[in-house]
């Protein structure tokens, strides 16, 4: 029997992903499962700086032109995005409604039209450490109790705990000096064998479509793929207009299908074993641009601060 991971584990994934082929005479009905390959954004947000419904129908855009047969986001929410619960209440223009599923915490939408592909919204979270650095908990169940400013252990410990993926994103800065040698000696106790933490087995780092490409890798992905420990790949757009165009531009792929009421599950289980070459699809947004959100998001920041622009 063919284990469908190890098509994943591919030492030069491809940047996109094997064409799917739907029937285009299906009827167009809420699906059982999602086809595969399905293309997952690991690290997404729904900011309210963006028009969500032209977002989302951005993320479906790169799934597609990745050749995928469904599409998932694996929010992240930090305190206030409140986007998650305007597509569970269905008030969002322009948006056929997101039903929920059996699993808490996703939503799903059927394709739209022949040609489409249908789309998960996952919910999870995005902590900050006591030590300021960040942390996700993906596919978390809506109902369990996370809070941040913990010390960056114990939040790795609750977030395993409530039985949510645990993940060291990347972020601009964020792996430098203290805080760097501190995500760098967590990931060298997540695979210390026998005497690794209970959350040490589910810890995946993230790479974000953000980071900028001119100059070396960080280290910090070079160590966590010796040790073979699950680099993901997500979005991770800014607050900021216009770069909601690039949510579901950046992730991995799992093979499908997988049930339409367990794809938390189906993330939560398979995730941590994708390994440190995972298949994957889109790109960086290269550096120009990400200089330009980066301003961006520190002028909103400006503005915010003396008064002169809403939160």
């Amino acid at each position: 029997m063919v284990n469908p991971l190890a098509l994943l584990l591919s030492p030069n994934p491809p940047v996109g992903v094997p064409a799917a082929t739907p029937d285009a005479a299906a009827p167009l009905e809420p699906v059982a499962a999602l086809p595969g390959p399905i293309a997952v954004d690991t690290h997404a947000h729904l900011h309210a700086a963006w028009p969500l419904a032209s977002a989302l129908r951005s993320s479906l855009r790169h799934a597609q032109r990745a050749g995928a047969g469904a599409a998932v986001l694996c929010l992240a929410r930090g305190p206030g995005e409140g986007g998650f619960e305007r597509l569970a209440g269905g008030g969002v223009a322009g948006l056929p409604a997101l039903a929920p599923t059996a699993e808490a915490g996703v939503l799903r939408a059927p394709p739209e039209g022949p040609g489409g592909i249908p789309l998960a919204v996952v919910d999870g979270r995005q902590l900050v450490t006591a030590e300021r650095i960040e942390v996700l908990a993906l596919a978390l169940d809506p109902n369990a109790a996370l809070r941040g400013g913990l010390p960056l252990h114990d939040t790795l410990a609750a977030v395993a705990a409530a039985g949510a993926v645990p993940v060291l994103p990347h972020g601009v800065g964020k792996w430098l000096g203290r805080r760097g040698r501190l995500v760098a000696r967590a990931i060298d106790q997540a695979r210390g064998g026998r005497r690794a933490p209970a959350w040490g087995p589910r810890l995946c780092v993230a790479d974000n479509a953000g980071r900028f490409t001119l100059g070396p890798r960080p280290a910090v992905l070079d160590q966590a793929a010796a040790l073979g420990m699950t680099i993901l790949a997500g979005s991770d757009p800014l607050p900021v207009p216009g770069a909601g165009a690039r949510l579901g531009g950046f992730g991995v792929v799992l093979p499908g299908p997988v049930p339409v009421d367990a794809v938390a599950a189906s993330l939560r289980r398979l995730l941590p074993l994708l390994g440190p070459t995972p298949q994957r699809f889109g790109g960086h947004a290269g550096t120009a641009r990400s200089l330009a959100e980066q301003a961006a998001l520190r002028l909103l920041g400006r503005r915010q601060k003396a008064g002169r622009c809403p939160v």
